[in-house]
C-alpha cells in the first residue's frame, strides 16, 4: 500500500494503555470494523466536507482531527471486502481471535503499522477457575493458543517480521480461594512468540513453592523484571536505545538473550 502512512502507525485495539500515551500518531479503537463515520452514503459525505473545513488550520487540534480523518479514509479502503486468511488457517472464534485476524490482515496490507496492543480480559478468575485445564481457566488459555497459532501461520513468511510479546497486568496466589479460585497475586509470566525470538525454552530462575521461598510466604516471588523484557524487545526490535523513556527511573540489568535484531 503506498499511502500506508494514511494508517496510524501505533494502534491500540481496546483500551490504550500507558505506554501509548505520548504517541500522538497513537490510534484507540475498541472495533476496528466501528472506525468510521456512520450514516448514509450522502450524509457521510457532507459529514467528511464539514470535517475537512473544521480541522484546515494550524493548530496541534486541527493537526490531530487531519490526523483522524486520513487514518478513517485508509483504514476504510484497508478493511473493504472479505479478507481470506492464508490457505488452510481458520480462526477458533471469539473476540481475540477476531482481534488478530484483523491484525493480520493490516500487517499484511503493508499500512505502515509499527506497534499494536490488544486487550483480552476473562483473567480475574475469583471463583471457580477450575481444575486440571477445565473451568473457566483451562478455556481462556485454550482460546489464547489457538488464537496465536491461527495469527502466526496467516502471517506467513511476514511471521518473521513481527514479535508477540503476551503479559497479563498481575497474577494470581498459589493457593485456591473458598470460592475454588485464585485472588490477585504477585508473580506471572510473559510469552514471547515470533520474528528475532530465542525460543524453545524458558527463561529467568525457579523460585520454588516451599513455604520460605514464596514472596510473602503466599505468592510466587519474581525473578525477572518485566521491564527488562519489554526493553529487550524495544531495543533490538525497534533500536529504541533509551528504555528508561518508556519507563521512566528504570535501568536494564545484563541482557537476557531473549531476542534478536
Amino acid at each position: 500500500m503506498q499511502d500506508g502512512a494514511l494508517l496510524a502507525p501505533a494502534l491500540a485495539i481496546g483500551n490504550a494503555p500507558t505506554s501509548l500515551r505520548e504517541a500522538p500518531q497513537a490510534v484507540a479503537v475498541q472495533n476496528l470494523d466501528d472506525f468510521k463515520l456512520w450514516g448514509d452514503e450522502s450524509f457521510f459525505v457532507e459529514q467528511r466536507r464539514v470535517l475537512n473545513r473544521l480541522y484546515t488550520g494550524e493548530t496541534w487540534a486541527h493537526a490531530a482531527g487531519a490526523q483522524t480523518l486520513r487514518a478513517l479514509d485508509g483504514m476504510s479502503r484497508l478493511l473493504e471486502g472479505t479478507y481470506e486468511t492464508a490457505a488452510g488457517v481458520e480462526y477458533p472464534g471469539g473476540e481475540l481471535s477476531d482481534q488478530l485476524s484483523t491484525l493480520a490482515r493490516l500487517i499484511k496490507s503493508d499500512a505502515g503499522l509499527q506497534v499494536a496492543t490488544l486487550d483480552y480480559g476473562g483473567w480475574d478468575t475469583h471463583d471457580y477457575q477450575g481444575d486440571e485445564g477445565t473451568g473457566q481457566f483451562g478455556a481462556q488459555l485454550d482460546q489464547l493458543g489457538r488464537s496465536l497459532l491461527a495469527f502466526h501461520e496467516d502471517l506467513g513468511a511476514r511471521a518473521a517480521d513481527v514479535t508477540v510479546l503476551v503479559m497479563s497486568e498481575f497474577g494470581r496466589r498459589l493457593e485456591q480461594n473458598s470460592s475454588q479460585g485464585t485472588d490477585h497475586g504477585h508473580g506471572s509470566a510473559l510469552f514471547l512468540m515470533g520474528g528475532g525470538v530465542n525460543g524453545g525454552k524458558v527463561y529467568g530462575d525457579w523460585p520454588g513453592l516451599a513455604h520460605e521461598q514464596l514472596f510473602d510466604q503466599v505468592d510466587l516471588a519474581i525473578t525477572t523484571d518485566y521491564r527488562q523484557v519489554v526493553s529487550e524487545v524495544l531495543g533490538t526490535r525497534f533500536g529504541n536505545p533509551d528504555p528508561g523513556y518508556v519507563f521512566p527511573g528504570f535501568t536494564p540489568g545484563a541482557s537476557l538473550g531473549i531476542v534478536r535484531a
